[in-house]
């Protein structure tokens, strides 16, 4: 089982090698870790087990997505919520939740499941690759 503790210790480290690729991407993530509502969802969920969930479609639109718990192929079917930042739409978050096996992280608050780890609307930029 994943501890509170070491989730901290990974996003740390996750958001310290984003800054290396993207630095605009670090600053994103910088800001998510000091807002004050994502604290009080990891010190609730520091009272219970944090645990991993796969998505079993890809996201949506809305602010859940249904997810297997702790084994991809035989886990409890549960809904998850998601924070967004700036919006409303999984399918226009980042990152993107789709059901290629990689799990996230959640805890069970108050008896719903919640996604611990925040998300952030993707803007276009209108860019072209060099």
């Amino acid at each position: 089982m994943i501890t509170p503790t070491r989730a901290i210790k990974q996003v740390k480290k996750n958001t310290k090698q984003l800054k290396e690729i993207d630095p605009r991407q670090g600053r994103v993530f910088e800001r998510v870790v000091r807002d004050s509502s994502l604290l009080a969802s990891a010190s609730a969920a520091s009272a219970s087990s944090v645990r991993l969930a796969y998505p079993v479609n890809d996201a949506g639109s809305g602010s859940t997505i249904s997810c297997r718990l702790d084994n991809v192929l035989t886990g409890d079917i549960v809904t998850v919520s998601c924070s967004i930042f700036g919006g409303s739409d999984l399918s226009e978050a980042s990152p993107l939740l789709n059901n290629d096996g990689n799990p996230i992280f959640v805890s069970s608050i108050s008896g719903q499941f919640w996604c611990i780890s925040p998300f952030d609307i993707v803007e276009e930029c209108g860019c072209t690759a060099p």
